[in-house]
């Protein structure tokens, strides 16, 4: 290649990643401060591990590991949640800022993914001039489509955003590999390609289809499938390729049985083959909006009936003709029109895992995200023929063409633009859903945590959890967790009567839980049922030896009965089974101090304290526990801290909860209440505040 044209692409390049940089940041301006949502919760918002205050080693290490498993899962994924929250903690302005900055390098990478690809030996001269710019609308069409705001705006669905950037990534690689020649450089390539195979791997699973996708790119673009031998042997190596992702598949993810990614039937209402052919009419319903992405088509939630049958509903077995038909005719056109065949059979290949039988959610659209990523090639493709066809035939034409292209552009963005707005509040996106998908359970279900029972507004809360009990769920269990919720808020009115019942209901419905008894357990602890409380923990723990906040609860349950040694036992099991929370340090420190050894419990209280420095609780306890032991000086410097870090409501608030500690009431709480009166005086605040009633809550 002259060296002017390596300037002149150099500089192509440069000026369309600031193009796709522009639109991308234009059309997703608005979600800044789009709240949290769904799975964000759980992996960022209550996740302590990855909410972290320096870029130790350890702590690093410890932030990779996810919150509900045992073992490394996704950790590109949650280092960059880890570090997102070092940088900004709380700030969803930081997180959408690196999602939206993934998405426009994802699309650049795109657009030079295709860019090499139409050089490769198969294409080359095919589209002799016209690389530069069908790769950049094939970049351009995508990036701005709507169908990918899900995975762009809802934060967690960063792991689909990092799987495909280094997925892609490592295609480029893989294809600058092949285009060049024998030497060192060429081996930078293929190392890149293996460590992008790795990184995308490490932020989630999707990813596991690479390999296939770049024997197929081997296949269709680098070798002559004119000849018989070569298709023979390209056929053997996808046989090999496909047989070590499953084994690796397995290794991995599975601990070495594939059959496992089954077990998640067992939550579910539906069968594998149901499952499979529900998702031939998915697949449908994802491929029209993906070209009539309509902001009205898109949604977190759709109602979608289970197939039972090829003709129940009527609509399955014309799906499956649809889906099997345009998977054939993309293995045909590999041949023939090998770009249109390759985004075929591309887009199919990476709906295997999400869209066959593996037991996910039934529909989601940022699992588009990544299948699309060469849909839109084949579509530029079209577009650059148009305007060739027409510059020289038709002018007017070829200006109408240019013209209706970019009103599409502007329309998808306009679309994605407007789609964003749904995802604003909780209320926004489940009022959207809601309306959506009207026989749905789940819209209204999340409207009644997140806009009402959150908001302490549970009447409201009571009769959307109650119409959701009569719409549709797939899941098993949910109709579980929304007798739960009503139970809480039952238990919140003070009508213990409805909170049992309902808690009973739970528990029926799905007997393994561990949450629904301890709920229950909490409730009759704090009537005073504590012996009926105790029948409930033991029940379970003879199943589950190893729950925390059983052993925690049944401890707290002892130390009220009196029982301070055998509390003492249950306290002394949560250290040593969970040696990372503090809790079981705490209230093993006031087991302790009812058996009058404050100087074993301070020990507790001062480690418990280095696991979390900030509670105001463990430095009241330390300035309780130092006054009875006579430590003035070690008292004093606790209570300073106290006073630094606490409002005097807030240490009256945490002097009312360790009231209802049985053995506060030995003796130090009127030692304890005069040095705090003090302390209110020195620092100018009303003594009267100390003027409370003594009734507090039991630790929990």
């Amino acid at each position: 290649m002259p060296e002017n044209r390596i300037r002149h692409r150099r500089s192509g390049c440069c000026w369309s990643f600031g193009l796709l940089f522009s639109l991308v940041l234009l059309i997703y301006s608005n979600t800044f401060q789009s709240a949290w949502h769904l799975d964000d919760y759980q992996n960022i918002v209550i996740n302590s591990r990855v909410q972290i205050e320096d870029l130790s080693p350890q702590t690093l290490s410890q932030a990779i590991q996810p919150p509900v498993y045992n073992r490394i899962w996704r950790p590109v994924s949650f280092l960059t949640f880890a570090l997102n929250w070092y940088l900004a903690p709380q700030s969803v302005f930081g997180f959408h800022l690196v999602n939206i900055v993934l998405h426009a390098l994802t699309s650049w990478a795109l657009f030079l993914t295709v860019l090499r690809l139409l050089d490769a030996p198969v294409l080359k001269d095919r589209f002799a001039g016209s690389q530069y710019l069908i790769a950049l609308m094939s970049a351009v069409l995508w990036a701005v489509n709507p169908i990918q705001t899900q995975a762009v705006t809802y934060i967690v669905q960063r792991m689909t955003l990092l799987a495909t950037f280094f997925y892609v990534l490592s295609m480029l690689c893989y294809i600058q590999a092949r285009l060049s020649k024998a030497g060192s450089g060429r081996w930078f390539y293929f190392f890149g390609c293996a460590l992008s195979f790795v990184l995308a791997i490490g932020s989630k699973e999707i990813a596991a289809t690479l390999p296939i996708a770049l024997i197929l790119v081997e296949t269709v673009f680098f070798q002559d499938l004119s000849d018989p031998g070569v298709r023979k042997k390209m056929l053997i190596v996808f046989a090999a390729g496909a047989a070590g992702i499953v084994l690796l598949g397995s290794i991995l993810f599975l601990r070495g049985n594939p059959l496992s990614v089954l077990n998640g039937y067992r939550t579910v209402d539906f069968s594998p083959l149901q499952r499979l052919m529900t998702q031939a009419r998915v697949l449908v319903l994802y491929i029209t909006q993906v070209f009539y992405p309509t902001p009205q088509r898109l949604s977190i939630e759709h109602d979608v009936d289970i197939s039972t049958s090829l003709m129940t509903p009527w609509t399955t077995l014309p799906a499956l003709l649809i889906v099997c038909g345009i998977v054939l005719l993309g293995l045909i056109l590999l041949r023939r029109r090998p770009l249109l065949g390759f985004a075929i059979t591309f887009f199919f290949l990476n709906h295997a895992i999400e869209s066959t039988v593996i037991p996910l959610e039934l529909v989601f659209e940022h699992r588009n995200y990544l299948p699309t990523l060469f849909v839109f090639t084949p579509v530029a493709i079209g577009f650059k023929w148009v305007f060739d066809y027409y510059q020289s035939k038709n002018r007017l034409l070829y200006f109408i063409v240019a013209g209706f292209f970019c009103l599409l552009i502007f329309w998808l963005g306009t679309g994605t633009y407007l789609r964003n707005y749904a995802w604003q509040t909780e209320r926004t996106l489940w009022t959207d859903a809601a309306g959506k998908a009207p026989g749905m359970s789940r819209p209204l279900s999340s409207l009644a945590w997140a806009v009402y029972e959150k908001n302490g507004r549970y009447g409201q809360a009571l009769l959307f959890y109650q119409k959701a009990l009569q719409l549709k769920m797939h899941r098993k269990y949910r109709r579980a967790s929304l007798y739960n919720n009503i139970a809480n808020i039952y238990f919140l009115l003070g009508d213990y009567r409805s909170a049992e019942e309902h808690w009973q209901r739970a528990i029926k419905l799905n007997p393994k839980s561990p949450n629904y008894p301890y709920h229950l357990a909490v409730m009759l602890h704090r009537q005073g049922q504590r012996d009926r409380a105790l029948v409930l923990l033991d029940r379970v723990l003879a199943r589950r030896p190893a729950e925390f906040n059983y052993l925690n609860l049944r401890g707290i349950i002892l130390l009220h009965q009196g029982e301070r040694h055998q509390a003492l036992v249950n306290f002394k099991k949560c250290i040593r089974l969970f040696p990372e929370r503090p809790l079981g340090y705490i209230h093993a420190g006031a087991a302790l101090a009812a058996l009058a050894a404050p100087l074993q419990a301070e020990f507790l209280f001062k480690y418990a304290r280095k696991l979390a420095p900030d509670d105001p609780m463990t430095l009241l306890r330390l300035v309780d526990v130092n006054l009875q032991t006579g430590d003035m000086r070690e008292a004093e410097i606790y209570l300073h801290t106290l006073f630094a870090k606490s409002s005097p409501y807030d240490i009256i608030k945490y002097l009312k909860k360790l009231s209802g500690e049985p053995y506060f009431m030995s003796g130090s709480q009127n030692l304890l209440l005069d040095t705090l009166a003090e302390r209110f005086r020195k620092t100018g605040n009303d003594v009267s505040l100390l003027e409370w009633s003594g009734s507090g809550t039991s630790p929990q």
